[in-house]
């Protein structure tokens, strides 16, 4: 009659919320350093490469930014993902 309680974490999952907070107070090098591990981790993670480009368009390396933003519209042209993409695309380029 024992029983047991297993916890399931998304490791994906959880480094993303603290690099997505860490990008939302500001603290821009750590929030990349996160994205980056995560998409080593899973290089199709879209909104790691999403967000790592508008880290690079807020410190105003565009070109960057623009090679993040074109491989999300790749893989994903569609969808909210694919539309945020473009839009920063446009902004930066006039696309």
């Amino acid at each position: 009659d024992r029983f047991f309680t297993v916890e399931v974490v998304n490791s994906l999952a959880v480094k993303y919320e603290k690099a997505a907070e860490a990008h939302s107070h500001g603290d821009l090098m750590e929030a990349e350093k996160l994205y980056k591990e995560i998409l080593e981790m899973s290089e199709y993670f879209l909104p790691a490469h999403l967000n790592l480009g508008m880290i690079y368009r807020q410190r105003g390396e565009n070109k960057l930014a623009i090679e993040r933003f074109r491989h999300v519209l790749e893989v994903a042209p569609f969808g909210e993902i694919g539309q945020i993409a473009k839009a920063n695309l446009e902004a930066l380029r006039g696309f």
